[in-house]
């Protein structure tokens, strides 16, 4: 099973782009979100903040250029840190208000109704960030599940049925964890070993309990699928493939940056945990058709 796995892995590397792409789409339709949001809502104050102060004349393309200039500041190499502030009630407020009182003269006397106002956008905001994060992930997901659909058709194949179902529930989990473990992991960075170890061993387990329901069911002994030793044998191959993943993402990272990284790691993990979930049905498979045989 390690072998087999190992050579799975690397032999569906040509599937990287497929959740890459989908990864891609999935933010790009994010951020139209974003940054449609943030237009009506700054068209939106701005007319608001002109009808406050009768005289001032504020112009959106200056306060669109200052919102956008700032990107600059941001840690790129630090893409959990970037994606935190961008998104964060303290960063929109400070650009705007800043901006704000740059451009309006006597901002003082005015500045608890515009104040007001701007809180008033930033709300309405926050419903495109949450656009943003679910299309973000609408998209990790959609490529999750047309990966695991190429994939699983060159290591063990089933029927449309049995195939949707345990797709989605796989897809599901799958998401789900890797959810928690970033949001662990902006809490905490060490949570990402923690949980990337923890997440192995249920991978493994709900991997085997899987392979066993869908090809072994009523045709071989449940002990002889789930066991400690089939489960230590697909343990060592999950190790041996998240190592070689977290390796390449390395290497990567050292040769361009952290952000760059993120987006070359989470394909090959995607990969890899597919071939893990599909390596222990390619085994049980294997082993009922040899009780037919």
């Amino acid at each position: 099973m390690i072998k087999q796995g190992i050579i799975n892995f690397f032999k569906n590397l040509k599937y990287f782009f497929t959740p890459l792409g989908a990864l891609f789409l999935g933010i790009l339709f994010g951020a139209c979100f974003l940054f449609s949001g943030f237009e009506v809502q700054a068209n939106q104050a701005v007319t608001e903040i002109q009808e406050i102060t009768q005289e001032a004349s504020i112009n959106f393309e200056d306060l669109k250029n200052c919102v956008m200039d700032s990107f600059a500041d941001f840690r790129w190499d630090k893409p959990i840190e970037a994606v935190k502030t961008l998104t964060s009630k303290e960063w929109i407020d400070g650009t705007l208000k800043v901006n704000l009182e740059n451009t309006i003269e006597n901002y003082k006397l005015y500045a608890q109704d515009i104040e007001k106002t701007v809180s008033k956008a930033i709300n309405g905001y926050i419903k495109y960030i949450v656009g943003f994060a679910l299309c973000t992930i609408l998209g990790l997901l959609c490529g999750f599940i047309l990966t695991k659909f190429l994939i699983r058709r060159n290591i063990a194949k089933r029927n449309i049925f049995k195939m949707i179902i345990s797709t989605t529930v796989d897809s599901i989990f799958t998401i789900g964890i890797t959810a928690i473990t970033l949001w662990l992991t902006t809490l905490w960075a060490p949570n990402l070993i923690i949980i990337s170890v923890l997440g192995i061993v249920l991978f493994g387990f709900v991997a085997l309990l899987e392979a066993y329901l869908i090809h072994g069911y009523k045709k071989l002994p449940f002990k002889q699928v789930v066991n400690v030793k089939n489960f230590f044998t697909l343990l060592i191959a999950d190790l041996l493939i998240y190592a070689i993943s977290f390796a390449i993402s390395a290497i990567i990272i050292a040769i361009t940056n952290a952000f760059v990284g993120v987006f070359i790691a989470l394909p090959l993990l995607i990969v890899g945990i597919i071939v893990i979930s599909l390596n222990a049905e390619a085994y049980v498979k294997k082993e009922a058709e040899k009780i037919k045989q």
